[in-house]
């Protein structure tokens, strides 16, 4: 049995494609109520070595608006780095994470000419040690920011015209010795062009502290307040749902999923997912 043309199958399918509840989105098109800050960051990006902060409260959709951006901005013969900080996470741990996924997409990029070094197009920065060990697709290891910038530049420029790299849930990291490495780090990807763009998630309190641990960082980060949507929003994800999935949704609980919600991304998608599926499993019962 089916409703308005759908089975079982296509239903799903048809769910998927407008409901997000528990993955990031990294579309535009789905991106409800986001239009000026992916517009910010447009505008924020065409200088380059300026890069994006993104903070707000948890559950606002930060990694949402973090992912739909780094697939917009990214070049298109490869696809965006994501990066996500935990407790442990230090500089030059996540460091290392960056240069070995950019390392990895393609591996056939190492293999370069090593006859000469202008030939191999290596930095005067990177260790020959260092250069041979990325030709064997193994990361070395870094103890300064400028081996990390070097680094970084070397495997970034193999990587794509146009690499970008999020880096999510930057507040995970506390030490403030870590953070102003962080902060060292992006100063010094400003000054020698290098060509990635990094666009960073947290907390309101992760940007000032990182903006504290370096206080020039301030002229390289496009900062991103990321707010809860407004109603009209909310409204706009159960409308997109109802309607590819042509399944009526009274205006009592259209607009309680909106008010429960409180303007959480997430909960407006979920609600509305386990009222379609409870809707079009009564169909199949009756």
């Amino acid at each position: 049995m089916s409703i308005a043309g759908f089975d079982r199958r296509s239903f799903e399918k048809a769910l998927k494609q407008t409901l997000s509840p528990t993955t990031p989105i990294r579309s535009a098109e789905f991106l409800r109520g986001r239009d000026k800050k992916l517009e910010d960051i447009r505008r924020a990006v065409i200088q380059p070595g300026r890069h994006i902060f993104i903070y707000g409260d948890r559950g606002v959709g930060k990694t949402s608006l973090a992912q739909t951006a780094a697939f917009e901005h990214q070049s298109a013969e490869q696809s965006p780095i994501l990066l996500a900080c935990d407790p442990s996470s230090g500089f030059y741990r996540i460091l290392r994470d960056l240069a070995s996924k950019l390392l990895a997409i393609d591996p056939t990029a190492t293999k370069v000419t090593t006859s000469t070094k202008k030939s191999a197009g290596y930095s005067p920065i990177l260790s020959a040690d260092a250069q041979n060990a990325v030709e064997r697709g193994k990361i070395p290891e870094v103890q300064s920011i400028n081996e990390g910038v070097a680094l970084v530049e070397f495997v970034a420029r193999r990587h794509s015209q146009s690499p970008v790299a999020v880096i999510d849930e930057f507040e995970r990291i506390r030490d403030p010795v870590e953070r102003t490495l962080f902060a060292d780090f992006i100063k010094q990807v400003g000054d020698q062009s290098i060509p990635i763009t990094l666009v960073f998630c947290g907390v309101g309190a992760a940007l000032e502290e990182l903006l504290d641990a370096h206080h020039s960082c301030y002229r390289y980060l496009t900062s991103i307040e990321l707010e809860r949507l407004g109603y009209d929003p909310r409204f706009e994800i159960i409308d997109a749902a109802r309607n590819a999935l042509e399944l009526h949704v009274d205006e009592t609980t259209r607009f309680r999923i909106a008010a429960i919600s409180d303007g959480f991304p997430h909960y407006v998608h979920l609600i509305t997912e386990k009222l379609m599926c409870g809707k079009f499993m009564k169909t199949l019962l009756f």
